[in-house]
């Protein structure tokens, strides 16, 4: 009896452990889905944290998200599982999401087609693509980049660019429309374009640093069309923002007064102040009959504008300020300020030269 007892407890405890097996199964199952190519796996629901789990190699570029949404539930992708692209030999191009820090083990050493690889992540601690492989990495601020590249070609460091939005065009003459928009503060320039008409075709007019553009030399009674894009330097296709909206507007009937032939005085009261970050802080008095400000700068002191070069032009339509931004701290700048009217043929005429001020950036 006491066999036949220990036999039906042997039997019920191995019964329990393969119940127990298959439900594990069953329930890791579960957490595997499929979408575009790719099989996830959740890793954590109270995080709602998922993994790729494997490439299914029929794509030739792979996207990776930075969320994927399953039964409602969003979940952040935020590592590879081993050996995930071990058998992917179709993949060509793979954009990794910032959210995904550890790219080991992968599998991606196997991928031999795999030609480029961008990598949005600050944070990558190890990869494993072939040695042939063109590696991107976009990244905020090179100090905040910690990616180990050893024995890896990177061809670019990159920046990556919020979305500017919300530009607005406004008239200022016959010859001048200001532009405004949103856009973050970090590295990189705006490019703005323009267009006579909406659908038609825009070509670069200039660049900016802060959110603000005076578009001159234009037609009166004319009206243009815009839109601003930020790029990790002027010209530059591969790290481009997207473009705002279009934002219009007509010039004015009025030119300048074509009989003004010269500005009397010169500009007062100007400033320079350092604030620190290695920036310089130019303030200057309103002008009478200005239609812009013309700031020349140098590293020696200048007798005459002659003696420096033209660092901005501000218009007449912005706050009396300038900053000069991206200096080396300990460094001396001389500056003078000119005020400038537009003519009727395109054409300035300025002022006096305010005097020369300078300040040592900290």
């Amino acid at each position: 009896m006491r066999t036949c007892k220990r036999a039906a407890g042997i039997l019920f405890a191995m019964a329990f452990l393969l119940a127990g097996l298959l439900n594990t199964q069953t329930a890791e199952a579960a957490t595997v889905f499929y979408q575009s190519g790719l099989y996830y796996k959740v890793t954590s629901t109270a995080d709602q944290t998922a993994s790729v789990y494997r490439s299914e190699g029929t794509n030739e570029t792979l996207v990776i998200p930075q969320t994927i949404s399953r039964d409602g539930v969003t979940y952040t992708v935020t590592a590879f599982e081993d050996n995930a692209f071990q058998y992917d030999t179709r993949v060509k191009e793979i954009t990794i999401p910032e959210t995904i820090s550890v790219v080991s083990n992968a599998g991606f050493s196997n991928c031999r087609n795999l030609e480029k690889a961008m990598l949005y992540s600050k944070d990558i601690t190890y990869m494993d693509f072939p040695y042939y492989t063109e590696i991107f990495c976009y990244y905020y601020s090179q100090t905040e980049l910690t990616a180990e590249l050893y024995g890896y070609d990177v061809d670019y460091l990159g920046v990556v660019f919020d979305d500017p939005h919300s530009l607005t065009a406004t008239p200022v003459s016959g010859s001048e429309i200001r532009l405004e928009w949103e856009g973050d503060i970090g590295p990189g320039y705006y490019e703005i374009y323009r267009s006579t008409s909406e659908n038609g075709t825009y070509e670069l007019v200039g660049t900016s640093y802060p959110c603000v553009f005076t578009d001159s030399w234009l037609t009166k009674d004319t009206t243009y069309y815009y839109k601003v894009c930020k790029t990790e330097q002027p010209g530059s296709t591969l790290f481009r923002s997207e473009f705002t909206n279009v934002a219009s507007a007509t010039t004015t009937s009025v030119y300048p007064d074509p009989d003004v032939t010269e500005l009397e005085g010169s500009v007062q009261n100007v400033q320079a102040t350092a604030i620190g970050d290695g920036t310089i802080k130019l303030t200057w008095d309103s002008f009478d009959g200005a239609t812009a400000y013309f700031i020349f700068s140098s590293d020696e002191p200048m007798s005459s504008k002659d003696d420096g070069y033209v660092l901005s032009v501000v218009s007449a339509t912005d706050d009396l300020v300038y900053y000069d931004e991206g200096n080396l701290a300990g460094d001396e700048y001389y500056y003078i300020v000119v005020a400038a009217q537009m003519q009727q043929n395109h054409t300035y005429v300025f002022s006096d030269d305010s005097q020369c001020v300078s300040a040592v950036v900290q």
